[in-house]
């Protein structure tokens, strides 16, 4: 299991280019990664846009839906139909199914 630090770090001067080329080889190993998730984001925005046009609601993207919904006024009932969208999403158009999360919103 990975072990998470916290805390401050000091870097001895003599360590720093170091300690910079390893901060950019992390970033480059994780690159993959976080082009999985923005595209993920981006057809989640997709999924939702079509559903909410299924119920002729026009005009209304991901970030307005978002702002209103979401980060304005976060309550946990709020970040509970998020969640149940976006692995309603995971499920229906990803085919990544969590049985266990989606019995929970039931």
């Amino acid at each position: 299991m990975s072990k998470v630090y916290t805390g401050k770090v000091m870097i001895p001067g003599d360590k720093i280019d170091e300690y910079f080329k390893f901060l950019e080889a992390a970033e480059k190993k994780r690159g993959p990664f976080k082009q999985f998730l923005l595209q993920l984001n981006n057809e989640f925005a997709g999924y939702l846009s079509a559903h909410f046009a299924k119920k002729q609601l026009e005009n209304i993207h991901f970030k307005k839906w978002w702002k209103r919904k979401i980060w304005d006024s976060t309550t946990s009932d709020k970040i509970r139909v998020a969640l149940k969208k976006f692995f309603n999403f995971l499920a229906e158009g990803k085919n990544i199914i969590n049985e266990k999360v989606l019995k929970s919103f039931e």
